[in-house]
């Protein structure tokens, strides 16, 4: 489940404290069938939040959502605008296990109506990516099930410092290779501000993750 939030002027860090007491402070996250979340701030978007979340579910994240709803309404009161609530179902991926993750880059693909298979043609252009960025430790690809031809790409880093220090011709080849396929991509820069998993939780600021 990835969230969006677009602070109130003014509210900025009121909606941060409050996201992020969501994902440290309720302890139903334990027996909800969560698998683990994380909050970003905006680096050049003020006030612009997205929370990600993994589920056994989309059952499970609903139920989440129906039992926090008091929590949930006093966040969004704080929004220039709804919360954006999306699910996403992972469709690919490449980990590497006991690696530290500390930074993720996650971009946004659209396609375009007339194309046909838009899952199948990302899948081909990111499974011939290279693989071998020192640093990289994990790549999913998610298919939005609500809209239609949207898909996230979300890479895993040992550190910023290892994702900065990646080959950014390659990178931004890619991404130019999927625009000449017809997608139009999303980007988002944040900063870790907040973290979930099954056995552990933090809250403050943490190693910047830049979401592209």
């Amino acid at each position: 489940m990835a969230v969006r939030f677009q602070a109130q002027l003014g509210n900025e860090t009121a909606l941060l404290d409050a996201v992020g007491a969501l994902v440290v402070t309720r302890t139903s996250w334990l027996h909800e069938g969560s698998r683990g979340a994380r909050l970003y701030e905006g680096e050049a978007q003020p006030g612009q939040l997205l929370l990600l979340s993994d589920w056994e579910s989309r059952e499970a994240a609903d139920a989440h959502v129906a039992e926090g709803a008091p929590e949930h309404d006093r966040t969004a009161a704080l929004c220039a605008r709804p919360p954006q609530r999306s699910f996403l179902t992972c469709r690919a991926r490449r980990e590497w296990a006991c690696e530290p993750v500390g930074a993720a880059a996650c971009t946004c693909f659209y396609a375009p109506p007339r194309m046909a298979a838009p899952l199948d043609v990302l899948l081909t252009l990111w499974r011939n990516a290279p693989q071998d960025a020192p640093g990289l430790v994990g790549r999913r690809v998610y298919r939005d099930e609500d809209v239609a031809g949207r898909f996230v790409i979300v890479s895993a880093w040992r550190s910023v410092a290892a994702r900065e220090a990646s080959n950014t011709w390659r990178r931004e080849a890619f991404l130019q290779h999927a625009r000449e396929l017809g997608f139009s991509v999303e980007r988002f820069v944040g900063n870790s501000r907040a973290e979930r998993d099954r056995i552990s939780v933090r809250l403050g600021p943490s190693p910047r993750g830049e979401l592209v």
